[in-house]
């Protein structure tokens, strides 16, 4: 963070550099406040009223240029800082912003990614869009998770789900989303047997040469 004084000295003598430094020192300010002396920067930034303000993303892009807050002096407004407020929290996505459900949540226009969480449950990811002067109710349904356990009573079968997880000969528990998920048995490297699992409840298969014995738990 940085602020820069644009005003001009000869009219608003209160601004110049020593008082800015007398002001800083009494604010005990922790960044930079300088003095832009030919109002170069100002301009640049098309800086219109005191303060001003320039919020700059981590890609050092300006998303935001314009007042802190509604008051003004004279007004009776109150500093909350609103808007200046309501745009930091807005570039900062990937915040925790609380537990469901969440209302009076204020969000800048655009794209973002809201990710869900809950014990029991499968992390799910969705994108949002929001736009100007919108009112957004967005509700999502999270798909449960179940504990299947697979074990085989002799040696020699080799286990594959989803492609993805392969085992042999022990005995594993998975927690899966709910839904059809792909099996793959193959017992001294033949296939042995191929089936859709279907996770709806906890559930354990036992496996022996002959026929899979599944049993509820």
């Amino acid at each position: 963070m940085v602020a820069i004084s644009s005003n001009d000295i000869d009219n608003y003598p209160q601004d110049g550099p020593q008082h800015m430094q007398d002001l800083w020192k009494e604010l005990d300010l922790s960044f930079p406040y300088l003095f832009d002396e030919t109002q170069m920067v100002a301009k640049a930034y098309k800086a219109a009223c005191t303060p001003d303000f320039s919020v700059f993303n981590a890609e050092m892009e300006c998303v935001y240029r314009g007042q802190m807050d509604d008051s003004r002096p004279g007004n009776s407004i109150p500093v909350t800082g609103f808007d200046l407020r309501l745009v930091l929290d807005n570039i900062l996505d990937g915040k925790e912003i609380g537990s469901a459900p969440v209302k009076g949540y204020l969000v800048k226009p655009g794209v973002h990614e809201i990710k869900l969480e809950k014990d029991g449950y499968a992390p799910a990811t969705h994108e949002i869009t929001v736009h100007d002067a919108k009112r957004l109710v967005a509700d999502f349904i999270m798909n449960p998770m179940y504990t299947i356990k697979f074990r085989s009573k002799e040696k020699g079968f080799t286990f594959e789900l989803n492609g993805k997880h392969t085992w042999r000969d022990e005995k594993i528990k998975l927690n899966l989303e709910a839904g059809a998920h792909r099996l793959r048995v193959y017992y001294l490297d033949e296939l042995f047997d191929d089936q859709v699992v279907v996770a709806d409840r906890n559930v354990e298969f036992i496996y022996m040469r002959y026929q899979p014995e599944l049993s509820g738990n």
